[in-house]
């Protein structure tokens, strides 16, 4: 009955054997009643992000990769990185 669901993604950067940088990323939905949409690999046919109505493989390529819970978490992870190279 309950359909909800949560992509998420955990990167680790390790700058020393003691020392390390981690950030993730998610996107949330739910569980499409039955598979729909021929893009993306795995579960994409049937979660639907939230907001919209289309599963990840009803996206295009460059919809998906906007939503995407692995952009999101290289992206906190620049913003990590961001300082230490300044």
């Amino acid at each position: 009955k309950d359909r909800t669901a949560e992509f998420k993604t955990v990167v680790v950067l390790l700058l020393s054997p003691d020392r390390g940088l981690w950030a993730e990323g998610s996107v949330k939905g739910r569980i499409a009643e039955e598979p729909r949409g021929k893009n993306g690999f795995g579960y994409d046919p049937v979660f639907i992000p939230e907001g919209f109505e289309k599963t990840f493989a009803e996206m295009s390529p460059q919809e998906k990769n906007r939503l995407s819970h692995r952009r999101k978490a290289l992206e906190n992870l620049k913003k990590l990185l961001t300082p230490l190279l300044s």
